[in-house]
């Protein structure tokens, strides 16, 4: 998580915010489509007479949205970019420019990220498999990897 004076650029991807990408809707039943719920609070039929009260009843019920934290959705691209100086200090790079895209396969995710070539010129990886009670620390990392830049030929 980098240190003070000493920052990581992070990029971070998630399945989720592919799935959220490629069309699969931001709402609860998206996400639990075995759930069964009557309806939520801000979805009421009585709402749809006035457009401003759905609006209303989210600021009530979907309280992170209401503040500006899209970190759920909606989503342009599945990948977030983040300067970091230590645990606690992960601050979202606005407009990075960086993207990538990631596909479920036979054996697990194929995940491609493409961005600027960072300062260090090194690349560490981190991995969280939620089937194996990963989260937050717990995580899959590998050792600091020296990039080289590839040359290429003149045409």
């Amino acid at each position: 998580m980098g240190e003070p004076a000493k920052p990581v650029e992070i990029l971070f991807w998630n399945a989720a915010w592919q799935a959220l990408t490629e069309g699969r809707a931001d709402r609860l039943q998206s996400l639990y489509p075995n759930a069964w719920v009557d309806h939520y609070p801000y979805e009421a039929p009585g709402l749809k007479k006035n457009p401003d009260l759905p609006r209303e009843m989210e600021s009530l019920y979907l309280p992170a949205r209401a503040l500006g934290n899209n970190r759920g959705g909606p989503r342009i691209v599945p990948v977030e970019e983040y300067l970091a100086e230590g645990p606690g200090t992960v601050t979202p790079i606005k407009n990075s420019g960086s993207s990538g895209m990631g596909r479920r396969t036979q054996d697990g995710w194929s995940v491609v990220l493409t961005r600027r070539l960072p300062r260090a010129r090194h690349v560490a990886l981190a991995v969280w498999d939620g089937a194996q009670a990963e989260v937050g620390g717990r995580k899959m990392r590998t050792e600091w990897i020296p990039l080289r830049q590839m040359q290429t030929s003149p045409r």
